[in-house]
């Protein structure tokens, strides 16, 4: 299999490692627009098993006739890039007929584009891989599987410290080199649609330690709250 990650930051790299040192991978390719990305990027993965499978190649995403053609040429790719960059990549992966694994969250609107790309070209598209759920939560759902009886499963996330301590060091790996992390729009239901997208929210409940618990959930976009 011939993998092509896109993106060269921090993310991108460490999928391709995954790649490389996989028996069914033959090839690796990092992609990115900047040539300081793809220099750090050689230089991480240096001297690591399966090293002799990876190459990189820059590729502007702006220009989607060049990265149409370079993607139709793997079997699979791999979007490790910002939000406003994701969207360029999903549509060249459509458009080239090539499976694409996404690690950003889209917006609505690039969200709607995009279906009716897919759609149209049958293409396939896996999208906040990752993201939701990520690896708190894959790590969660293992520890779990290995216990006998699991009533609840509990998971807090916390700020980032003014002064990290180790051994984590509180490495930031996602969101850009800047604050806040992750902004979005609150989440606001109106005359029971929702705000995000303009459709009806279908409503549910459950009984948990006699507390009625009742949540509603967009039939279109799958935002969820609690009510």
């Amino acid at each position: 299999m011939k993998l092509l990650v896109l993106g060269g930051g921090l993310m991108g790299p460490a999928a391709a490692f995954q790649a490389m040192v996989s028996s069914t991978v033959e090839q690796v390719i990092i992609c990115d627009e900047s040539e300081t990305q793809l220099r750090g990027a050689l230089a991480k993965l240096a001297g690591k098993s399966g090293a002799s499978k990876l190459g990189v190649v820059r590729l502007d995403l702006n220009n989607q006739a060049a990265a149409i053609k370079l993607i139709a040429s793997f079997d699979v790719v791999v979007a490790a890039l910002p939000q406003a960059v994701s969207a360029l990549a999903v549509q060249a992966a459509l458009q080239a007929g090539t499976p694409i694994v996404d690690l950003s969250l889209l917006s609505h609107a690039a969200m709607l584009k995009l279906q009716a790309l897919a759609q149209t070209t049958g293409g396939l598209a896996i999208l906040g891989c990752g993201l939701e759920p990520g690896l708190t939560e894959i790590v969660a759902r293992y520890l779990a599987e290995q216990l006998d009886q699991v009533d609840e499963l509990h998971i807090k996330c916390g700020g980032i410290p003014e002064k990290p301590d180790p051994p984590l060091g509180y490495k930031i790996v996602f969101g850009g080199r800047q604050l806040p992390l992750s902004e979005s729009d609150a989440r606001l239901v109106e005359n029971e649609l929702c705000f995000m997208c303009g459709h009806k929210m279908v409503y549910a409940g459950f009984k948990k330690n006699n507390d009625y618990r009742a949540f509603g959930v967009c039939e279109f976009c799958d935002h969820y709250f609690e009510i």
